[in-house]
């Protein structure tokens, strides 16, 4: 029971760090220069780490691991997708 709830409070904290950064990135995706602080690397280690949970966790049947990663991973693409339009854009216009 102490393993369910301790699974369950990570992934909420996982997602509570995740959350900020998504709903920044939506609201200045057309800002090209506010986008600018986002890291590739970092966007791009964080998925392939939420993967690696994941998978571990469906591995050895344990539900919270992946349910976080659910929801991590495609933000952290979609991230790097936006950052990625926005510095091609900028390389196209400047």
């Amino acid at each position: 029971m102490v393993t369910l709830f301790l699974g369950a409070a990570a992934n909420l904290l996982s997602l509570m760090v995740w959350l900020p950064q998504a709903k920044t990135t939506w609201k200045k995706r057309k800002e090209v220069e506010a986008l600018s602080g986002i890291s590739l690397g970092t966007q791009l280690i964080s998925a392939i780490t939420s993967i690696t949970w994941c998978v571990y966790g469906l591995l050895i049947h344990d539900v919270w691991l992946p349910l976080g990663s659910i929801v991590v991973v495609p933000l952290a693409i979609w991230t790097i997708f936006t950052k990625y339009r926005a510095q091609n854009y900028m390389k196209k216009n400047y």
